[in-house]
């Protein structure tokens, strides 16, 4: 509509000021509806809780919420211009004409939308992680879901570049954020690996030939302790889920890299002594 004003101000010309004048404040109403319609969708984003923390993943995979927000982010590029447009301007209902707003304004005011966007979304994805009692579940869940939004930035290098007109930092924000949800999932295996620690198990190594009986009960309540919590967090970890390929098998790599080594530590230290 915005595009073809002088053709319909041309076609009018002729016409009583009074229907001259109803295009552009007809226009203008369509602008100021727009704009208040996509700043209502970021508080929508941020604020809506109840009725999708009744779909919470039980796996802690990306959630449908974070998928439909993304894929509507992405949709609005299509109309970069229109929507830069309603977002820069501040239309006046009894102008005559709409204000002017440069490319550049229009796209700086889109890439701050996408911005807050994105914050809000990340907000409602903490409250949300809430609603599992697993921490390993929360990080988890909040691991998959950052990754899914920064792969769409990498997907989308059009909504990037947008994005960090209004922080040049965003892109090192998530992956920053998604290095400190791994580091947390991770920190989850610290009670397993209590299990193996040398720097708590070498006082049980003996001095002599002969172990005392309480050395001989402290390095089988280890093993046993450490089968057990492998055995939960195996039953446990069957059911969650990291549905990129390329992030799950970097876990998987990091698991073993963890646990494999000093797990060999221990067993070399001990599998030896007659306990």
């Amino acid at each position: 509509m915005k595009s073809h004003q002088h053709i319909y101000e041309k076609l009018m010309a002729e016409l009583p000021s009074r229907l001259y004048n109803k295009y552009p404040v007809l226009l203008a109403s369509f602008e100021s509806l727009n704009s208040k319609a996509l700043r209502d969708f970021c508080n929508f984003v941020k604020t809506d809780q109840e009725r999708q923390n009744q779909l919470m993943p039980k796996d802690g995979t990306v959630h449908e919420f974070t998928s439909n927000v993304m894929s509507f982010l992405e949709q609005l590029l299509d109309y970069e211009e229109t929507v830069g447009w309603c977002l820069a301007s501040t239309p006046q209902l009894g102008a005559g004409r709409l204000p002017s707003v440069s490319e550049a304004e229009q796209r700086k005011a889109l890439g701050k939308f996408l911005r807050a966007a994105t914050d809000d979304l990340v907000a409602n994805l903490q409250g949300k992680s809430k609603n599992y009692d697993s921490p390993t579940l929360q990080d988890l869940f909040l691991l998959n879901n950052y990754h899914f939004i920064h792969s769409v930035f990498q997907r989308n290098q059009r909504m990037l570049a947008l994005l960090e007109l209004d922080d040049s930092g965003v892109e090192n924000t998530f992956i920053r954020q998604i290095e400190e949800q791994i580091g947390c999932y991770h920190r989850g295996f610290n009670r397993l690996l209590g299990f193996i620690s040398m720097d708590t198990s070498m006082s049980l190594l003996p001095q002599v030939d002969k172990l005392t009986k309480s050395q001989r009960h402290a390095i089988k309540d280890k093993f046993k302790g450490f089968n057990e919590e492998l055995d939960q967090l195996t039953r446990t970890q069957r059911c969650y889920a990291i549905p990129d390929e390329v992030l799950c098998q970097r876990m998987r790599q990091k698991n073993c890299d963890q646990i494999l080594p000093e797990y060999q530590k221990f067993y070399d230290a001990f599998s030896t002594v007659n306990f």
